[in-house]
């Protein structure tokens, strides 16, 4: 059943500026009653109609709201929907998207500004809102209009406010599954600024009870962030840099709630362009955890390490931690949570035991209405800061009756005959329970319903501080709450208060802590809100006990420096300054234009230099008021140049040789999976695991989940592992076998061989040729291939890109300089000694794992790197493999696997290299990333989830950087390893801090 208000608005020949907002007024002081079902009671305090009286721009909290209270005569709880109803046939009818609407709900914001449009066709702005037994709901409504749209002239809106109870059947009650929202398309889109933006919609909704539910029963709202801020919109519009969120919401037959989210980013075509909003790095994770409560409804709290942003209508705890809100229904939703330093997580929420039967009724409401001429009481509020005030309604008042009130600390007043009451005393932004009980003269009481209301919070004052003369003197200003009735003071350390202005200017001359006060004027000794903010004149700058610069790792293409930790009185976090130049350097010009700048850090790596050239560095290390020392300039120059193109690259009499394994396994990887799973995130709450037979990645690389064709991404790979003293990468095909090679032959595009193998192995080898010849220097290649048959995988490999002799019409002869060459053939390592080959190769077999190695054998993973080391056929060592982590039987058995462990797995591994010094070593591994989900049923050594070789950001072995999580931590360790093993010296502890 629904009973209705009316809500109008016009926009009379003016558009409205700022925020858009304008008064809506109150014709009328006429009082309306509608029941709703019998059992729900909805009274109107100032009438139906609201209209709009003066366009202006006016603050929201200056507005007059439409208000109406709701209330539950059950002796249970009950739920309710509030919705509108458009008045369809009115001139110039403003749209939807023009308008905007605030709900607040008992003192608390439950809609924040939100696009008319985005609340679906049927205008449900708020569903299963649940009551408990004789309880009431006060609610403010705004509506204004959106102030940027110029199309808003001369036109108006019309609305009927319509309230339904919710009622249903004992088995819609006892579903408490949510539907399922599929989308159509990407879930997340790229666009560029300006591109057409299409919406591919939702592809189904499917429910366990409705079946199909159509997609014009979903409301969808849009949200934009600008990697600062976040805001409600009216769609997507791609002329705006940043993020736009769509949510999409919907609801089965039984009141269960679903919110899916798509995500499109808008960038400028220049990645790098600084207009680009970018996340700042560093782990956002946060918690969720549900609570069950006594009247069934569960409890949402998500709780982050940082403080988050406001998202409505979730309440924040005091240190902005923790986000909560209780959920009176089943629901499954999507949503973004923004922490205040910029970081966002997307979070599913999955409240699915709520069983809703004790808040509706299967048959019709009973009859509640109290009779014609029986004596009933309600009331309304107005709250303040600290007060409350309570206004009685009477139906049938009876002659000597009193009034007593109940609010604050939950006392009740002395009875009396007075209507209205105001509690006082109360604190700011708080919620309070209020009550009004009729006390009839033979001592009968006739009670209210209970009413929850939330006092105002006064903003509190705000400093700003200026970094001018900070020697000798500090300028603040303060700004203040401009609210009438309330007087300003401010005061330094404990001395006298003082009056101040709204926007007051102070200037010390010493170290101090300044308080501002605002106090009510009714009540001088009332103090409303005070902050205070503590100011330091810095006397001197950082303090450096000794300026020298150290350089050490000098390469072609890199150099670190080093320098001592400066110390400050008043400064915790130096910042240093860093430059580089191949020309001496002003100190000035430094502080203005660095090439880098740190906090805490006295360490720093440059790459990308020009080898066999003279650089200078200055470092300047400032504290937070800008004073700043300079160490000494020093300079360094880099090795020359190594060959990068026209002669072959033959380790027969090389030795300190570091390789890496390599993979190019990412279009197939990609291709054979449903979509990309991140199991780090997925452990973390966030997505689900794919299928059996789905490759999951353990993190995400940090240049995004690329393919292995991507050719600007091989250029950087190969420029990195170059500049981390990598000397040859091992391409690792040992899964590749004859079944992959279709009867078209090996290169039939069709085939996973031509899909898994050549086509990236050319787009490798391709690569490594341009930039050669560029002048650009890389690493060199060896082959790995899966012998475990026979040798027919080595014959198509050495085919295909090692030799011109067998098929010149492949053109391969141009790779001839990229190979390892060992005795003057091209350097193979296979799985398995099948025998001398019928090629003119030089290999070595090599696995992982094993328990001992036979002559000719190497090993790419060992537990304990000390045994079981490589040798030549004549039983010498030549090569030991160094593993960030290793698994037993699988890396998804961490009970059993061996784990990074802050980096002292991989620095074990490093001390048994630099105590051996084999010829080779052999680095587990570049780039893997993902993994099989195996079917724990038919692998053993299995748990839930089954992978072998990578699980998560802990039990994964991977170098390359990582997104997030663990960023370039190993690259940076595996560099220093490498300059240190290379140049003899002694081998570094490299592990995280306080390991």
């Amino acid at each position: 059943m629904k009973k209705v208000g009316i809500i109008s608005v016009a926009v009379l020949g003016c558009i409205l500026l700022g925020v858009g907002l304008f008064l809506l007024s109150k014709p009328t002081s006429k009082e309306v009653t509608e029941l709703v079902g019998n059992t729900l009671s909805v009274y109107y305090e100032n009438g139906t109609t609201i209209s709009l009286k003066n366009a202006q721009n006016v603050p929201l909290e200056e507005q007059t709201p439409y208000e109406f209270q709701i209330t539950n005569f059950r002796s249970t709880p009950s739920m309710y929907n509030v919705s509108l109803k458009e008045n369809l046939n009115i001139t110039n009818k403003l749209e939807r998207e023009e308008l905007k609407i605030t709900v607040v709900k008992n003192g608390e914001v439950v809609v924040d500004g939100a696009y008319l449009n985005s609340f679906g066709s049927n205008l449900e702005i708020l569903s299963n809102c649940r009551m408990e037994a004789n309880t009431m709901d006060s609610y403010q409504i705004y509506l204004y209009i959106d102030g940027r749209s110029e199309t808003s002239i001369g036109k108006n809106y019309e609305a009927i406010l319509q309230i339904t109870k919710i009622d249903l059947t004992s088995e819609e009650a006892s579903d408490q599954e949510p539907p399922i929202i599929e989308l159509a398309g990407e879930q997340n889109i790229i666009l560029f600024q300006n591109d057409e933006f299409v919406d591919p919609g939702i592809k189904q909704i499917i429910d366990n009870q409705d079946g199909n539910i159509s997609a014009d029963n979903v409301s969808i709202r849009y949200e934009y962030y600008d990697g600062t801020t976040h805001e409600n919109v009216s769609h997507v519009d791609t002329s705006r840099i940043g993020f736009f969120y769509i949510y999409y919401t919907v609801k089965d037959k039984a009141s269960n709630e679903t919110q899916a989210i798509r995500v499109v980013t808008v960038q400028v075509p220049d990645s790098e362009n600084p207009d680009s909003p970018q996340e700042p790095e560093g782990t956002f994770l946060p918690e969720v955890r549900y609570e069950t409560l006594e009247t069934g409804e569960v409890l949402v709290t998500i709780t982050a390490d940082e403080p988050l942003k406001d998202l409505v209508p979730w309440s924040k705890s005091q240190d902005g931690k923790t986000l909560s809100q209780v959920f009176s229904t089943n629901m499954r939703m999507t949503l973004i949570v923004f922490s205040e330093t910029g970081h966002s997580a997307i979070l599913t929420i999955e409240v699915t035991n709520v069983n809703k039967s004790d808040a509706t009724e299967e048959e019709k409401d009973p009859v509640v209405t109290p009779p014609a001429d029986e004596m009933s009481v309600t009331f309304t509020t107005k709250t303040s800061y600290n007060s409350v005030t309570i206004t009685t309604q009477v139906r049938n008042e009876i002659s000597g009756t009193n009034y007593q009130y109940q609010c604050g600390d939950g006392s009740w007043s002395t009875p009396s005959n007075q209507k209205e009451y105001t509690c006082q005393n109360l604190s700011q932004n708080t919620s309070y329970k209020v009550s009004v009980q009729a006390v009839k003269k033979d001592g009968t009481i006739i009670s209210s319903p209970v009413a929850t209301v939330k006092t105002i919070a006064i903003p509190l004052p705000t400093f700003q501080i200026s970094s001018a003369n900070v020697e000798t003197t500090k300028e603040l200003t303060i700004t203040y709450p401009e609210i009438e009735g309330f007087t300003n003071y401010y005061k330094i350390d404990n001395g006298e208060e003082v009056e101040a202005t709204a926007t007051q200017t102070v200037t010390l001359t010493h170290n101090a802590s300044i308080t501002a006060i605002v106090r009510d004027n009714s009540n001088s000794q009332n103090q409303v809100n005070s902050t205070y903010v503590e100011t330091k004149i810095d006397s001197a700058a950082p303090v450096i006990s000794n300026t020298n610069i150290t350089t050490s790792n000098i390469g072609e293409t890199v150099a670190t420096i080093r320098y001592q930790q400066a110390s400050d009185d008043f400064t915790a976090n130096l910042k240093y300054s860093i430059c580089i130049s191949t020309s001496s350097i002003d100190s000035s010009y430094c502080l203005q234009n660095p090439t880098t700048t740190k906090e805490g850090e006295t360490t720093h790596t440059f790459t990308n230099l020009n080898p066999g050239t003279t650089y200078y560095v200055l470092v300047l290390v400032s504290d937070s008021f800008g004073r700043t020392s300079s160490y000494q300039m020093t300079s360094f120059t880099t090795s020359s140049a190594a060959a990068v193109w026209g002669e072959h690259f033959e380790i027969s009499n090389k030795s300190d040789l570091v390789g890496i394994n390599f993979s190019t396994w990412f279009d197939y990887m990609q291709n054979k999976s449903s979509g990309i799973y991140n199991i780090t995130n997925i452990l973390a709450g966030n997505g689900s695991f794919g299928n059996i037979g789905d490759f999951h990645y353990w993190g995400e690389p940090a240049k995004g989940y690329y393919k292995s064709t991507d050719k600007a991404v091989i250029r950087e790979q190969m420029t990195e592992l170059y500049n981390m003293g990598v000397d040859f990468i091992i391409i690792d095909n040992t899964n590749a076998t004859l079944a992959w090679i279709s009867s078209a032959g090996a290169l039939d595009p069709n085939s996973v061989f031509y899909e898994a193998v050549y086509a990236p192995m050319k787009a490798l080898l391709d690569t490594i040729v341009e930039m050669r010849q560029e002048g650009l220097p890389t690493p060199y290649v060896a082959n790995w291939v899966n012998t475990n048959d026979d040798y027919v995988m080595l014959n198509v490999m050495h085919n295909l890109f090692t030799s011109a002799t067998y098929d010149p019409s492949l053109g391969n002869e141009k790779y001839e300089d990229v190979w390892v060459y060992w005795d003057g053939k091209p350097f193979f390592l296979v799985t398995k000694d099948q025998g001398t080959p019928d090629r003119d190769i030089t290999y070595r077999v090599m696995w992982g794992l094993q328990t001992s190695v036979a002559n000719g054998e190497w090993s790419y993973l060992q537990k304990d790197n000390s045994k079981n080391k490589g040798t030549n056929w004549s039983g010498a060592v030549e090569q030991m493999s160094v593993s960030v982590a290793m698994q037993q039987n699988r890396m998804s058995n961490t009970g059993s696997a061996t784990g990074r462990n802050h980096g002292i797995t991989f620095y074990n591994q490093w001390q048994n290299a630099f105590a051996t010094r084999p010829k080779i070593i052999t680095l587990t591994w570049w780039n893997e990333w993902g993994a099989e989900r195996l079917d724990p049923s038919t692998n053993v050594a299995c748990g839930t989830y089954c992978f072998t070789d990578n699980y998560n950001q802990e039990y994964s072995r991977d170098i390359e950087p990582q997104k997030g999580g663990l960023g370039s931590t190993y690259y940076d360790w595996t560099t220093q390893y490498i300059r240190a093993y290379k140049n003899h010296q002694s081998v570094p502890r490299l592990v995280e801090s306080g390991y």
